[in-house]
């Protein structure tokens, strides 16, 4: 069995989907959304050890604070903006304090909140029923995960065609002789997942014997069987 890691998602579809997630948090938790002044994301992921850029539209900012307090949470902060420093899981409030807003509220506070998710990075082992089997024989291939969030998709393919999409053991009969390659793609479906993990086995089918000789004969007579495509045969 050979191991291999690969990347499934890209550093900037992660950052899209984190993105999105903040936006949403961001958009619903703003005590007046999209009412000036408005805190505005600028860039950055809300993943573990990622950094949030943000900023204030329409007014300038005097203070930043974030709830729960933690050490270190911001960075940056100024009239226009401020960086989160993800280094803490869980949900948080971000609240900016301003001056110069409209004529309508001068001065106030504005808040979002978000969730900084942690990094998974998951891990994928699978055993075959068998390394050999016969022509039609079913062989199954069971998967042992880790750290892969809420659910386990796994995706398998057959010498490098897609087959079908588990969260648990994949069974075949429909292997033919010969020896053929069986990858299961473990894919990340959480925020923060880092890789996509790849395991590949390898099965060598044996075609059943073939029989040739002549097969109708007398009572009395007598015939001779020849069997190929094995090593050794009962009879």
């Amino acid at each position: 069995m050979k191991t291999i890691t690969s990347r499934f998602y890209k550093r900037r579809c992660r950052q899209s989907l984190a993105v999105l997630l903040f936006l949403l948090f961001g958009a619903i938790n703003q005590t007046s959304a999209q009412t000036l002044p408005y805190i505005n994301y600028i860039s950055g992921s809300n993943c573990l050890g990622s950094t949030i850029n943000l900023g204030i539209t329409g007014a300038t900012a005097t203070s930043w604070a974030v709830s729960p307090y933690v050490a270190g949470g911001l960075s940056n902060a100024g009239p226009t903006g401020v960086s989160v420093n993800c280094i803490a899981t869980g949900t948080y409030t971000l609240t900016v304090t301003y001056i110069n807003g409209p004529a309508s509220q001068p001065t106030g506070t504005r808040s979002i909140s978000t969730t900084i998710y942690p990094v998974a990075t998951p891990t994928l082992s699978v055993s075959a029923s068998a390394s050999t089997a016969c022509a039609g024989t079913t062989v199954t291939y069971t998967p042992t995960a880790s750290n892969y969030g809420t659910s386990l998709y796994l995706q398998w393919s057959v010498d490098g065609a897609f087959v079908t999409t588990t969260s648990g053991p994949f069974s075949t009969n429909t292997l033919t002789a010969g020896m053929h390659t069986i990858k299961c793609e473990l894919l990340p479906m959480e925020i923060c997942s880092t890789v996509g993990t790849v395991v590949v086995n390898t099965t060598t089918v044996i075609a059943g014997p073939n029989v040739t000789g002549t097969t109708s004969i007398c009572t009395g007579g007598s015939t001779t069987l020849t069997a190929s495509g094995g090593t050794t045969y009962t009879w």
